[in-house]
């Protein structure tokens, strides 16, 4: 993460790495932070929890997420963050979250295969009460995960029959077939 910020010649402006439950937020009191980048964990790689027996769903982490930009971003501060997307499903109106207190600025899609892609959202803190509202996100985002497993199936029946037409017995056969979480650990 250093190695970025000294890339770009912006070694002195790094205020350093704070690894904590989401969820439940260490800052307290009135905002205070201009900027919040981020790229959330999507469930895919890395396992998504509040505790270990308790699932923690994108669409809630994004929730939190906003909810949290709110209350600690100045107006006119802005939060950019990546939200994994499958291509065919995705529009603005019903896919992108939204709270009374942020205004989206900016969307980039970035294109990971034929089927996903993450999408590069940046909101900007207007005026507004902490209180006047939650994060709107749609459930349909925690469903990520498990259509992110069906794609490399549709890709495999897309180049042996030409199309994507699924039948629901295949569906109901793909559903069926249980992918472990790999675990990944860093140095």
């Amino acid at each position: 993460l250093v190695a970025n910020f000294e890339q770009y010649g912006l070694a002195s402006k790094f205020g350093g790495v704070v690894v904590a439950d989401f969820s439940q937020s260490p800052w307290r009191g009135s905002p205070w932070l201009d900027c919040i980048v981020t790229d959330p964990p999507y469930g895919i790689r890395e396992v998504i929890s509040r505790t270990q027996s308790q699932q923690y769903l994108l669409d809630q982490l994004v929730m939190d997420l906003l909810n949290f930009s709110v209350e600690q971003l100045v107006v006119g501060g802005r939060l950019a963050f990546w939200l994994p997307v499958i291509r065919e499903e995705y529009n603005e109106r019903d896919l992108v979250p939204t709270h009374t207190a942020l205004r989206l600025v900016a969307d980039c899609e970035q294109v990971l295969s034929g089927h996903t892609s993450r999408r590069l959202l940046v909101m900007q803190r207007v005026e507004g009460k902490v209180g006047d509202g939650l994060a709107s996100v749609s459930t349909k985002l925690g469903e990520y995960k498990d259509q992110f497993y069906l794609t490399p199936l549709a890709e495999k029946k897309l180049s042996e029959q030409g199309n994507l037409n699924l039948s629901q017995e295949m569906v109901e056969k793909f559903s069926n077939v249980a992918i472990a979480p790999v675990n990944v650990t860093q140095d």
